[in-house]
This record gives structure tokens, C-alpha cells and sequence, in this order.
């Protein structure tokens, strides 16, 4: 049976199921539901056969678990560390900003110009981070893909897409 997730169109926290499930190769069919009639907090929804999971990071972690020999979890027991910690660093430190610098464009908060204006230093600050790891290697672990790259690729993607401008981006190259 081929698991279902429930989102809305263009939802980053779907892309993080939703890309780990290409590279797995597991099937997940989607059902679009309506961004208006829900809040960000409730969606995704993976349904599988043995219930519904909720939360972008578990879900794409069950989906990744789902097929070990895929290596998105990491090579080692370590590895697989590493790539919990990458995954907690990215909602902590790219996520959380990334809501606060992005959401109002949706109507989903009130723009706020204090906490938008510490949402984007800290994003500088999280993309110092990855600029200087990624520095000496193409991957956040190991030497291949692994979850921890599709998770933080995935928080990237609203604020790259709508808050972070040109000159704002030319700092990390």
C-alpha cells in the first residue's frame, strides 16, 4: 500500500517526505488540501497502514527508516547521529526564522518589523554555519545525501524564495 500525504501546494514541510521518498524510492501519493482551511501546524499528515503521523521531521524520518539500504539515515550508527543533529540544528536555527520572515506573506501572522529583522540576522547567522561546514565538504554528513541535507534544503526553501534578496544571498556564495 502506497502511503498518503495530505498537504498544500508549494508546503516546504512536505518537500522534506516528499524528497526523501524520491531518493528511497518509496511511494507516496499526495492529496492537496486547502491552505486556507488549514493552519501550517496541521499539515503534513502522512497516512500510513497502521495510522496518520503528523510533524514534517517525523514524517520524513519514518519515510527514510522506511528503506535503511537507501543511506539517508547515514552509513554508520554515528552518521546517524549526525544526521538528528544536522535535522535538529536546521529547525532551531534556519525553521524558526524562516517561519517568522516568511509567514506573514501568507496571512498566516501579523508582520512584525522587530522579530522579521531578527529572523533575518539569525538566518545569516545559521547560513554562516552551513557556509563554513560546507567549506571542506559537499554533504552535511558523510560523503553522500543524506536526510539531514533534504531537511535543511527543505527549510531553505521559503526564505530563499521569498525574503532573502540578491545581496542578502551574494554573502554566501
Amino acid at each position: 500500500m502506497a502511503l498518503e500525504l495530505q498537504t498544500y501546494a508549494g508546503d516546504f514541510r512536505a518537500f522534506k517526505g516528499l524528497v526523501a521518498a524520491s531518493l528511497a524510492g518509496v511511494q507516496v501519493n499526495v492529496t492537496e488540501v486547502d491552505a486556507k482551511a488549514k493552519t501550517p501546524n496541521t499539515v503534513p499528515v502522512l497516512v500510513t497502514p497502521n495510522g496518520s503521523l503528523t510533524q514534517s521531521n517525523a514524517i520524513a524520518r519514518y519515510i527514510a527508516r522506511s528503506r535503511p539500504e537507501a543511506g539517508l539515515m547515514g552509513q554508520t550508527f554515528f552518521q546517524s547521529g549526525q544526521v538528528d543533529s544536522w535535522i535538529d540544528w536546521g529547525t532551531n536555527n534556519i525553521e524558526l526564522p524562516a517561519i517568522v520572515s516568511t509567514y506573514w506573506q501568507f496571512g498566516w501572522q501579523e508582520f512584525n518589523f522587530q522579530a522579521n529583522k531578527k529572523a533575518l540576522e539569525d538566518l545569516s547567522a545559521g547560513f554562516a554555519t552551513l557556509e563554513a561546514h560546507l567549506l571542506s565538504r559537499t554533504y552535511l554528513v558523510g560523503e553522500r545525501i543524506s536526510l539531514a541535507d533534504v531537511i535543511v534544503a527543505s527549510q531553505l526553501f521559503y526564505p530563499l524564495k521569498l525574503s532573502l534578496d540578491a545581496k542578502f544571498r551574494s554573502q554566501f556564495p
